[in-house]
């Protein structure tokens, strides 16, 4: 019974148990960065912690990525409340057998809930995640030309977290989408029909439109084999 249970609600455990490491990591990774302070020295100030490519670097955005839309605090807050209700739905409505699914649907609930608490306690997104390229060499080069920049805005675990989620969300559509049409359902093979009165079965296995074998003749029992006795066994014949 509790094995059916467990079954029946596998994808509800799958997604509260993303959702619930994906927000720990988040504000745990937000109150450890805004608490040292040394970073609290300067607002510009960076840690590196790969030099020359990641760095350790406060950041308050009150927009989306990229700092899109700064200011629109309500806009955010309705856009997170809608996603939260539509996360649930889908996995809802998901098949019981899902594993995939609701546990990247729960890493996009957990980076959503993340930014909006901090929207709704600090008023700002804490970001505090720097990455860049060297200031010389051809990977600057590269995106200098391409971009047209080699730093990036700061981030955080929760827009990792929605990011990666959305890209495996899209991975696991199109893995189901191309599968589906790689193996059609083939229609299911009904019972054989019965050949026509006076007519020998088709041998399984016989090319279309060979001739069915004729059915064996059975000889006559001979006198030998306990038939009928003959005229030259009858009593009194010389």
């Amino acid at each position: 019974m509790l094995t059916l249970f467990l079954e029946k609600r596998m994808r509800w455990i799958f997604f509260l148990v993303a959702a619930t490491i994906g927000l720990t990591l988040d504000l745990g990774t937000k109150e450890w960065a805004f608490s040292q302070k040394e970073l609290h020295s300067s607002w510009a100030a960076a840690y590196p912690v790969i030099p020359d490519w990641f760095d350790i670097q406060l950041s308050e955005n009150a927009g989306a990525a990229w700092g899109l839309f700064s200011g629109k605090h309500t806009f955010f807050m309705v856009i997170s409340i809608v996603a939260f209700i539509a996360i649930v739905y889908f996995v809802h409505t998901a098949n019981e057998k899902a594993r995939a699914a609701p546990t990247v649907l729960g890493l996009i609930f957990a980076g959503v809930l993340g930014n909006f608490w901090d929207r709704t306690v600090f008023g700002v997104v804490r970001d505090f995640l720097a990455v860049h390229t060297p200031e010389t060499g051809t990977v600057h080069d590269f995106f200098e030309k391409t971009l047209g920049h080699t730093h990036w805005p700061t981030f955080n675990v929760a827009d990792m977290c929605i990011t990666c989620g959305a890209v495996c969300l899209v991975v696991i559509f199109w893995r189901d989408d191309r599968g589906e049409k790689a193996s059609p359902a083939a229609p299911a093979a009904g019972p054989a029909a019965a050949p026509p009165p006076g007519e020998a079965a088709q041998p399984v296995g016989a090319p279309v439109g060979a001739e069915a074998p004729a059915p064996a003749s059975i000889p006559a029992p001979s006198p030998l084999e306990g038939g009928a006795p003959g005229p030259s066994s009858q009593p009194g014949t010389p």
